[in-house]
């Protein structure tokens, strides 16, 4: 996927008649909600390489950090036993 796959994608959607606006949203739906499962796999287990960088659209590096970094604070919360979780 190139850096600027999702801007590039919304703004060729922009041109696009209503019907095939509605069919084109429907597929990038579909599209994200794979991406993110497999980003959220991913970014639960290791931190954003080069190898995998290159593959990400840049909202997708912006996700995949997140999560990590969720998932990070997370590990450390249970590992260390706090309580003194945000609610």
């Amino acid at each position: 996927m190139t850096p600027d796959f999702y801007s590039n994608v919304t703004k060729k959607m922009e041109e696009l008649n209503q019907d095939d606006l509605l069919k084109a949203k429907k597929v990038l739906r579909k599209l994200m909600t794979k991406r993110i499962a497999k980003i959220t796999r991913m970014s639960s287990l290791s931190k954003l390489s080069q190898i995998i960088e290159v593959k990400l659209a840049n909202e997708e590096k912006e996700l995949y950090n997140s999560i990590y970094e969720s998932c990070n604070g997370f590990k450390d919360i249970v590992i260390r036993g706090e309580q003194n979780v945000k609610e």
